[in-house]
């Protein structure tokens, strides 16, 4: 069994905190690049990931990801930990690299959607988990 290392546990007891639950399924064949990249490279596995609010409170969150090229090449689902930290860069950065405007835009819509999901501590606790 494969031992959950400080990063992950850090990542399992945000959720555990928030009253949170993440999962990810494989998109399916689409092979389909994320939105900042140039479309001319490959990517790890794309996933639909969610976050589930267990109080019910809420409408889960979805959102795209895509795991490492590693973890890919070596058939391993993406952690909570590698979930979570994206979102949180997605947060700081949005766009920040970026020169195509339309793409910045969607960049920060998608930050937008992520700091209206979650409550301004858990968005601080979020950045933290990086």
């Amino acid at each position: 069994m494969k031992q959950m290392n400080d990063y992950q546990k850090k990542a399992n007891r945000f959720l555990d905190k928030f009253g949170m639950t993440l999962h990810a399924e494989l998109a399916g064949e689409e092979k389909r690049c994320p939105l900042w990249c140039d479309g001319n490279h490959y990517h790890g596995d794309h996933y639909i990931a969610w976050i589930m609010d267990k109080t019910g409170e809420r409408e889960d969150f979805r959102f795209d990801f895509w795991n490492s090229l590693i973890s890919s090449a070596n058939g391993n689902r993406p952690t909570n930990y590698e979930i979570l930290s994206c979102l949180a860069c997605d947060i700081e950065h949005a766009g920040s690299l970026l020169n195509d405007e339309e793409t910045q835009q969607q960049l920060e819509a998608q930050s937008k959607e992520i700091e209206a999901f979650f409550t301004e501590e858990e968005l601080e606790e979020l950045k933290e988990i990086v």
